[in-house]
């Protein structure tokens, strides 16, 4: 399968596009904010209109994200400081996971089918932002990885 820019080439005609979602924690929240959660989301996939996969899972979590910038160092004291921050993190997060969903939209092959799907995409990732949900659009090597992990053969190609 080879991607083109964000979009891909699916079996049967389709196009399509994929999304990773983060989550959104919800066993510690009141149980009216749970709710108000739950009820958004489901209105978020009455909503989103066409051919929807949802994969959920769980990656690791990458300690760099939290350590910040290296260029923030200015002395030896500060990298000291900062190595012992980011072993400390790599063995707190050693056995952390976070939520991962992949979410593809498709819609059928027809002259408009790319412009039709880049509007469901866009619709779709500003539902999910608006819910909290930290969203990015897969696109290229990162599209083709997030093809792969829903099962997807590598015989699909891009559109033209």
């Amino acid at each position: 399968m080879t991607a083109h820019g964000g979009v891909v080439r699916l079996p049967g005609g389709r196009v399509g596009a994929v999304l990773e979602a983060g989550g959104v924690p919800v066993a510690y929240r009141p149980q009216s904010d749970a709710r108000r959660l739950f009820d958004a989301y489901r209105r978020w996939l009455r909503e989103t209109d066409g051919p929807l996969v949802l994969s959920a899972g769980t990656a690791p979590i990458d300690p760099a994200v939290l350590l910040g910038p290296a260029s923030d160092v200015t002395t030896a004291a500060e990298a000291v400081a900062r190595a012992g921050y980011a072993e400390m993190l790599a063995l707190l997060l050693h056995q952390r996971r976070q939520r991962r969903v992949l979410v593809l939209l498709a819609t059928r092959d027809e002259p408009r089918a790319v412009d039709q799907l880049e509007t469901r995409v866009q619709q779709a990732a500003d539902g999910l932002a608006g819910l909290g949900i930290r969203v990015e659009r897969l696109r290229d090597q990162t599209l083709f990885r997030g093809m792969q992990a829903l099962g997807w053969s590598p015989s699909a190609r891009a559109p033209a």
